[in-house]
């Protein structure tokens, strides 16, 4: 099917479109199907891919408390003690953060991280376990992620010891990736189209050919949110677990600080992009 370039002189309004019919025109938003692009809807772009090989975290040895306890042993005379020591793990644990990059475009915009291109870096954990030793628990985990310090990218390292010594690690072949809302660039406000033979701008930069974009999508694979979605305080991004019914999502748990929320929310539903 043929594209059609739809422009209106006294809106501004510039459209992209497979059928081109005045009501999609004017209406966008209720005729999504034949529209390529349209200057009234927003528009996420990508605007960095960072590949990191591998990130290190060290070893941490696991805390434990000594006590002994001495009593009288009797013996030959009924004299003489005897000790015995019992060990108490102690909890140790700590946040360490890890430069990777520095972000490009603005602070607010989604990010998202992958490890292995698919096992998105969200509190992931890379270590865990747990058993008993004389009488007592002992556990550790070590959790991943990427948020950002600042416009610092950082790979976030949460870790947890209950008496557990936490093996060096690393995690490899990560990728991240930076959207921005694209909503203008350096053009003048009167300008709405640059056409050269090597770029097409359109809407004040909102179209760019120069420029990598992304579209909705009715199930995943990711949702984000075109906010602040990315920061070391969180320690990841806001995530969604979408309900899906018959390949339409309803609504969705959104997971905050590594913690899913008990209940769904029924808010605007985020973006589900495919990179």
């Amino acid at each position: 099917m043929s594209r059609r370039l739809m422009a209106d002189g006294k809106t501004g309004k510039v459209a992209i479109m497979r059928e081109g019919s005045r009501d999609a025109f004017e209406n966008p938003k209720d005729n999504l199907t034949k529209i390529h692009f349209h200057s009234d809807l927003d528009y996420l772009g990508i605007v960095q891919q960072l590949n990191i090989d591998s990130v290190a975290f060290p070893a941490r040895t696991g805390a434990i408390r000594t006590v002994e306890v001495k009593s009288k042993s009797g013996g030959f005379f009924g004299k003489g003690t005897k000790t015995k020591r019992y060990h108490y793990p102690m909890v140790t644990s700590g946040i360490n953060y890890y430069y990777v990059g520095d972000v490009v475009g603005d602070l607010d915009g989604p990010m998202l991280g992958f490890r292995d291109n698919v096992m998105p870096l969200t509190l992931t954990p890379i270590f865990q376990t747990t058993y008993l030793k004389d009488g007592n628990t002992y556990c550790g985990w070590r959790n991943v992620s990427i948020g950002l310090d600042g416009s610092r990218i950082v790979v976030k390292e949460t870790w947890y010891s209950l008496g557990v010594d936490l093996p060096a690690q690393s995690i490899n072949n990560i990728k991240i990736v930076k959207f921005n809302m694209m909503v203008g660039a350096n053009l003048p406000a009167s300008q709405t189209l640059l056409i050269t033979p090597t770029q097409f701008i359109a809407s004040k930069g909102k179209l760019n050919s120069a420029n990598r974009y992304v579209q909705r999508s009715t199930v995943g694979p990711y949702w984000v949110y075109s906010g602040r979605t990315m920061n070391s305080e969180n320690g990841g991004g806001r995530w969604v677990y979408p309900i899906v019914n018959n390949g339409v999502v309803q609504n969705a748990y959104m997971e905050e600080n590594g913690y899913q929320s008990d209940t769904p929310f029924y808010a605007k539903l985020p973006i589900g992009i495919s990179v």
